[in-house]
């Protein structure tokens, strides 16, 4: 009477791959028989979901529950502005816990009872080896995954499969610009962006060393160094503000220092080869404005990307209209008139789509670049919203879509540079 976790996923798992439990039991044949599965948050240990599966011809079940995981993850869009470093712990990445146990009746049409699976009757309550104090970690990420073994032997859809979950210092991007200058194939930033770096962190980096960032101008000399601060920092998942605004609006530069940067580096002391990036700053040499793009990328949290080239937007104009009678039956007299409407609009709508090309990249900033355009949730920094009448709202983000239907990557390995078209509209149109 007991159920055994065969296979689990790694401690760090993402939900937009499979997150995969097998799971076997010394009864299997007795009579309506089936494993169920328990999903739950954590700390709370609510239940979020119960599967029940019967066992298949070998014998075992298989679950995946990335879908169940994937349903409770959600993007935090106010942690664009800010100042300090943040664990997302909570929203953004989260705890679980998967029990196993099973249900079976005495006889083919007795009742059924639920056993915890270790041989009394309750709830769930076998979990896998792979659990850190019972838990499997989650975001909502995806990786390009393989087939064959990896070095965690779970199957290589999860995270902990191909970068480990112990010792874990990474920058959750795809693209690791680390020149020590204003190198073309560093990470650009306006002066003006805000921005975000997710870092995983297993070793509490970011809560007991210090997160430095450094100015430098076009002679590579420095203009100015600050600390973050990491008073909100947590262990594994954080966000760490790395735009020229959130600097400002932390007090920790002025603008004019930011406007006079050529580029800067972002660096946690606790382990400066892993933990460490840099940015060219992409100062607007034209009369276009800034266009900076705060997306979830393919790891799982917020990223940014802008450019300063030219935009061209198009608006559709949709209207649905009826007929009017030319008669003016309801009037004391019927006089032909010809400021009355013979048609007339009971529905009309706007539909503002814009376009524009990306400049020339390199691979790595191909691939933020890529992320962009798949990704399901984005967002646009508009530094000045105009509302019309003489208002503006200053710096807000509005939601986008992009609408690109599909996408020209690289083509062959001659081609040092190449650039994207990228389509959007807004999320919420204009009203008519």
């Amino acid at each position: 009477m007991a159920i055994t976790v065969t296979q689990d996923p790694t401690f760090f798992n993402v939900t937009k791959n499979p997150v995969v439990f097998v799971v076997s039991g010394s009864t299997s044949t007795l009579p309506q028989y089936q494993f169920v599965v328990d999903v739950r948050t954590a700390p709370d240990n609510t239940l979020r979901s119960r599967v029940i599966q019967y066992p298949n011809p070998e014998g075992v079940a298989v679950f995946d529950v990335s879908h169940i995981m994937g349903d409770y993850i959600t993007h935090d869009a106010t942690n664009f502005r800010n100042t300090g470093i943040v664990d997302t712990f909570g929203s953004e990445f989260k705890y679980f816990n998967v029990y196993a146990g099973e249900q079976y009746g005495t006889s083919a049409s007795s009742s059924v009872t639920l056993y915890d699976g270790l041989g009394s009757p309750g709830v769930p309550a076998v979990t896998g080896p792979s659990t850190v104090g019972g838990n499997y970690a989650a975001w909502g990420g995806r990786l390009d995954y393989t087939t064959g073994d990896t070095t965690s032997g779970n199957g290589g859809w999860n995270f902990g499969d191909y970068f480990g979950t112990t010792n874990v210092n990474r920058i959750l991007t795809s693209h690791r610009s680390t020149a020590t200058s204003a190198a073309r194939s560093n990470a650009k930033m306006g002066p003006n962006d805000y921005a975000l770096m997710s870092i995983l962190d297993s070793n509490s980096n970011l809560v007991n060393s210090n997160t430095n960032v450094v100015l430098y101008d076009s002679n590579n000399s420095v203009i100015g160094s600050t600390t973050i601060g990491n008073a909100q920092a947590g262990i594994y998942a954080n966000y760490v503000p790395i735009g020229p605004r959130n600097l400002v609006d932390a007090g920790n530069f002025t603008q004019s220092q930011i406007d006079n940067t050529s580029w800067y580096y972002v660096t946690n002391l606790g382990d400066t080869t892993n933990l460490f990036k840099t940015f060219t700053m992409d100062k607007c040499q034209n009369n276009f404005e800034r266009r900076n793009f705060l997306f979830v990328n393919k790891w799982g949290f917020y990223e940014n990307w802008g450019c300063n080239l030219p935009l061209k937007q198009n608006t559709s104009v949709s209207r649905d209209e009826y007929r009017k009678s030319v008669i003016p039956y309801s009037n004391t007299t019927a006089v032909n008139d010809f400021s009355r409407r013979g048609f007339d609009y009971y529905n009309s709508s706007l539909n503002d789509t814009f376009e524009f090309s990306s400049p020339y990249v390199t691979n790595d900033e191909a691939k933020v670049i890529s992320e962009l355009i798949e990704s399901e949730e984005v967002y646009l920094q508009v530094n000045n919203l105009d509302m019309g009448l003489g208002t503006t709202i200053p710096t807000t983000f509005i939601p986008v879509q992009i609408t690109n239907s599909s996408y020209q990557h690289k083509t062959n390995k001659l081609q040092k540079i190449f650039k994207y078209d990228i389509q959007y509209k807004l999320a919420n149109q204009r009203p008519i």
